[in-house]
């Protein structure tokens, strides 16, 4: 089940009235409530600072904020509120590779660590929570820049769009995004034979079979990164362009990886014709797993050839 990450950037205000304050809260509340009872999340918000330390207005911190919801009679969005984030640190019970990706990461996107939340939503498939201050958090979705130190130690610069809720309206946009995705599928046997039904726009190798029935207990995920796969090569064939605009993090392998036959051979897999060819390229899923993939700029598609552990390192 995906998590919400509240961005407390969007938090810091200017010349904003309490009441207005507390109509957005109210807002997101009623998001937040509404993504809860679609199943979208658990009832948890990831919080980067506690709520006295997010100060909204030079005399206004975002827990008196909170309490302001009491103050104007609107007792159920308080409790709501106070129960979601009372537990919840941003990093609290994760897992050591998700910690150790994170604080691999700079943000580009705000000065740090302001920027901190919005990179864990994309790092884990968070759901950003804002307050819509600015044209840029009054979206349902945010592309988030950062750095990234990669597993050779190289630095590689990474955008991606995350899911971004800051009213109640941006929850159905949302909800309609992950509704999209496949469901009521515990098999991966199942998930391989309806491949071509559920992600009609991507190629998949002849060795992605046997590689893929090992990462079962992870199928929800894989499910996911499939999706934003699909959506990618089918918005490419429609928009054009020399390459796709990712929809999920993918990146390649580094020049001196790809140069050592060894690391090179272990990203060689047989395509859907059959051929050898090198699945550079990667999405990433869970801890340590990949989906290696390869793309034709001329024919504008992309195919998988590899879903599994993290390849030779």
């Amino acid at each position: 089940m995906r998590e919400m990450v509240f961005n407390h950037a969007s938090a810091t205000l200017q010349e904003v009235k309490q009441t207005e304050v507390v109509e957005w809260i109210r807002g997101v509340v009623g998001g937040m409530a509404q993504l809860v009872g679609e199943g979208v999340v658990g009832s948890t918000l990831r919080l980067g600072r506690e709520l006295h330390d997010i100060q909204c207005l030079p005399d206004l911190s975002l827990w008196s904020a909170i309490d302001l919801l009491q103050k104007y009679g609107h007792k159920d969005d308080y409790l709501f509120f106070l129960r979601l984030s009372a537990k919840s640190p941003l990093l609290n019970e994760v897992s050591e590779e998700l910690v150790s990706r994170f604080k691999g990461c700079e943000d580009l996107t705000l000065p740090a660590p302001d920027g901190g939340p919005l990179v864990f939503c994309a790092i884990s498939d968070g759901i950003s929570v804002s307050f819509p201050s600015a044209t840029i958090w009054d979206a349902d979705r945010v592309k988030v820049r950062f750095l990234e130190i990669r597993e050779d130690g190289e630095i590689e610069e990474v955008e991606e769009e995350i899911d971004n809720l800051s009213c109640s309206q941006h929850a159905f946009s949302i909800n309609d995004r992950h509704q999209s995705r496949p469901k009521d599928i515990v098999d991966p046997r199942e998930l391989w034979e309806r491949r071509a039904e559920l992600f009609p726009n991507l190629l998949f190798g002849s060795d992605v079979r046997s590689n893929f029935m090992t990462s079962a207990s992870l199928l929800g995920t894989i499910v996911g990164k499939l999706s934003a796969l699909d959506r990618t090569a089918k918005d490419w064939r429609v928009r054009g362009g020399g390459m796709p605009e990712w929809r999920t993090l993918v990146s390649p392998e580094s020049n001196t990886k790809m140069k050592n036959k060894k690391f090179q051979s272990s990203r060689t897999f047989r395509s859907h014709n059959g051929e050898q060819e090198i699945f550079e390229w990667h999405a990433r899923f869970g801890d340590s797993g990949r989906i290696h993939l390869r793309f034709d700029t001329e024919e504008r598609e992309i195919e998988i050839g590899y879903i599994g552990s993290h390849l030779p390192n």
